[in-house]
């Protein structure tokens, strides 16, 4: 798939990369061409994206080369070049994608301590900087004949292999390309802000076909609903009030085509449940009981009525049906299994509902049917 530079370090945060063209590039329209392009296949094809330097302390600047292309390899730290000679006619924008790749961290494909299954790299180049193997960097996947970062044929320093490479080098990026980038980069950040310090619980819920965010801070009580803008730049407050202290698991749920919460106290093993309102500006308590206290989390099931997953450490686990009209719930199953199990989620497999558990400590996973519904 690919060929990576180890090293969180030499990545580019967010995958942003800053950049500003030498003069020389920016006055003259086919070079500028050829880097736009460049950076617009990029950006089509992956995370990658590229801004105009304005104070950013690492920044890429393209400028001339004569007669060759360069790039280093991953965040260099200050001001990094991306060489390439795009006024003689030998290179174009497919160098351009090529050096980025490596801006990006990804290194050579032919480099791989693979590749002598799929090519033949001639021994006079063998200890080239271009052809030499690094044995201790970081394959992906299945060696990719055809990666953008790899070289193409050339005579007298490497040839496709019969039995291996039907064709090698690319002038485009290549689904692994693209995927080996999402590797390196696999958060993209759309949105920030700034809420205030405490919030302990996050809860994502839908409402009008809307995503908002409820909000809970557990050692004073304050609440908060926030609408979520439709492109993930930030939110708006649109309710606010006051619950009780201490509520250590807060699910969200669906009920009557209404979203709703389910709240539990481990230390008194109270249980609450609230519709949100129509317009997100506040709860009304619906519900309420006691399911003992001492359980570890909760973990909402989808269904009409819902079923809750409450589960301790200790191995022991109890599903509750919700009446449907939320003012009690029955116990359909419990089970006491092994202990130190840290962690549970649904998942659905086939049309049937699963639990994942997971042991933080062993690294254990167990995935089991739920028959309790």
């Amino acid at each position: 798939m690919a060929f990576i530079k180890k090293g969180y370090e030499k990545r580019w945060p967010n995958g942003t990369v800053p950049f500003t063209l030498d003069p020389s590039i920016e006055n003259d329209p086919n070079a500028k061409q050829q880097v736009e392009l460049a950076i617009q296949h990029w950006q089509a094809n992956t995370p990658i994206r590229f801004v105009p330097r304005t104070r950013q302390d690492d920044f890429v600047v393209f400028k001339p080369a004569s007669g060759f292309c360069q790039s280093d390899v991953g965040v260099q730290g200050g001001e990094q070049a991306v060489r390439c000679d795009l006024s003689s006619g030998l290179f174009s924008s497919a160098s351009i994608i090529h050096e980025i790749g490596h801006t990006v961290q990804l290194l050579h494909e032919q480099k791989r301590p693979d590749r002598d299954q799929f090519v033949i790299v001639d021994p006079s180049v063998l200890h080239d900087i271009n052809y030499k193997i690094l044995w201790h960097q970081r394959p992906l996947g299945a060696y990719d004949c055809t990666s953008v970062m790899h070289y193409p044929s050339l005579v007298g320093k490497i040839q496709k292999k019969p039995g291996g490479c039907k064709a090698i080098g690319g002038s485009v990026l290549t689904a692994e390309d693209a995927q080996a980038v999402r590797f390196l980069y696999p958060l993209s950040k759309v949105g920030r802000g700034r809420w205030g310090p405490g919030w302990t619980h996050l809860v994502p819920f839908d409402l009008n076909r809307t995503p908002h965010l409820f909000k809970y801070n557990r050692d004073t009580g304050r609440v908060t609903i926030d609408r979520i803008a439709a492109d993930g730049s930030g939110t708006t407050q649109v309710g606010r009030g006051k619950w009780s202290k201490g509520w250590t698991s807060i699910v969200s749920f669906v009920l009557g085509g209404v979203p709703h919460l389910f709240e539990y106290n481990r230390d008194t093993g109270r249980v609450t449940i609230d519709r949100i309102a129509a317009d997100g500006s506040g709860t009304t308590q619906v519900g309420r009981g006691n399911v003992g206290d001492g359980w570890s989390g909760v973990v909402g099931l989808i269904r009409d009525p819902p079923y809750f997953l409450i589960h301790r450490h200790d191995g022991r686990l109890r599903v509750y049906r919700l009446h449907p009209d939320a003012q009690g719930m029955d116990e359909t199953g419990r089970t006491d299994s092994t202990s130190g199990w840290t962690t549970f989620a649904p998942l659905n497999l086939g049309g049937h509902l699963h639990v994942i558990r997971y042991k933080l400590e062993e690294g254990i996973v167990a995935i089991s049917i739920l028959n309790a519904l």
